[in-house]
């Protein structure tokens, strides 16, 4: 690799510092991506019962995996805001169609 060139001491320094900075860069989006998996295979098992999916994630170099699997959980985590809303509407529009206007019908009818 360095054949026929000459290599300084501080140059040697310099690569080691730098692939010991980026092992450990490494090391940090390992374990990121590992925690937002985590995160997302949990989003994946809480709204599997109403239906709702989480995008399959892909192998791909470290920073596009760390960018889709954060996504994925933001998208993960709107899709069950968005089911809560719409269930809260209908249970809203359910009760106002169910709501008899006075006590005093509830009453008679028993």
């Amino acid at each position: 690799l360095l054949e026929g060139r000459v290599v300084s001491l501080s140059g040697l320094r310099y690569l080691a510092d730098r692939e010991e900075r980026l092992s450990q860069w490494k090391r940090q989006l390992q374990a990121a991506c590992a925690s937002d998996l985590a995160d997302l295979q949990e989003w994946s098992h809480l709204l599997e019962p109403f239906g709702l999916t989480t995008a399959p994630q892909e192998q791909a170099p470290l920073l596009e995996q760390r960018q889709a699997l954060q996504t994925a959980n933001q998208e993960a985590e709107v899709a069950a805001l968005t089911f809560v809303r719409h269930e809260l509407e209908s249970l809203d529009q359910f009760g106002a169609a169910c709501r008899v206007p006075r006590v005093e019908e509830v009453l008679r009818a028993v």
